[in-house]
């Protein structure tokens, strides 16, 4: 799949109503049978600097043994970076929700597994690199990347402009993507630094619901039609339904991350 600025539709890090855990190699299986166009998925270093699929940069882990999805906490804390990349893959999901559903506990991933379960499924990873070790993980991706000749098809997504920069410095032409902090009012600045990065998307995180993302929308007025004018794209999230999904599309967003998996299966596609 090349993505040709039409409506995309990205698989969150999590579908809230599938039992099964976030950044697993299970859960991007069943966002590609879903049919979403592209598979997010974050990224955390591991202490052999190999890429773990984790929302955060630790894992908790219960009395068993196993690692306990985002949301809930332990006494057992263990840092990512601490742990090598053979080590991280061992450790299962404790989730009976997933045992049921799935027959099995499921294992940390890899984004190695990522890019791959997405050059299987033709879809476009849309990979998360969050604030630790950036540069190595930004070399780590890009390796990765050219070992499955996918550099073509993937979004590069972060929170940070100099995380941005830095993957533009190693291509000129992968797809960026700007993720702003949660409920933020967009500013014309950013605009001006994705034009600066040159064919990179803005996405604004504006949880969860289309009356509160109203309000951030009317704040954000001058700034979106400032990103229309300079030809730049802007994509929403995390989208919880289709209510807000078709507030998505009348309000011009043109890219959806979907934490529900039928959020983006509406008439106006």
């Amino acid at each position: 799949m090349n993505y040709n600025g039409n409506i995309l539709n990205i698989s969150y890090s999590k579908l809230t109503d599938i039992p099964v855990p976030f950044n697993t190699a299970e859960l991007y299986e069943t966002a590609c049978m879903k049919g979403f166009d592209a598979i997010k998925g974050d990224v955390t270093p591991s202490s052999d600097g190999k890429l773990i699929m984790c929302h955060d940069p630790y894992f908790y882990i219960d009395d068993n043994g196993r690692v306990i999805e985002p949301g809930s906490t332990s006494d057992n804390k263990v840092m990512i970076d601490e742990l090598s990349q053979e080590e991280c893959v061992k450790l299962e999901y404790s989730s009976m929700q997933s045992y049921d559903h799935l027959g099995y506990y499921p294992c940390v991933a890899t984004v190695e597994d990522l890019i791959k379960i997405c050059k299987k499924n033709n879809k476009i990873p849309y990979i998360t690199v969050r604030d630790k070790r950036i540069e190595e993980c930004i070399d780590e991706v890009h390796r990765l990347l050219l070992k499955y000749d996918m550099m073509r098809q993937t979004f590069v997504n972060s929170f940070t402009y100099d995380t941005l920069k830095y993957m533009r410095k190693k291509d000129p032409d992968i797809k960026l993507s700007y993720v702003q902090k949660l409920n933020t009012v967009l500013e014309r600045k950013v605009v001006d630094d994705a034009v600066s990065l040159g064919n990179c998307v803005i996405c604004v995180f504006w949880f969860k619901d289309a009356q509160r993302s109203l309000n951030l929308y009317e704040k954000s007025r001058d700034a979106i039609f400032y990103a229309k004018e300079n030809g730049v794209e802007l994509h929403l999230a995390a989208v919880e339904d289709k209510e807000y999904y078709k507030w998505g599309i009348t309000h011009g967003f043109k890219g959806f991350q979907c934490s529900l998996s039928d959020a983006y299966k509406i008439d106006e596609r």
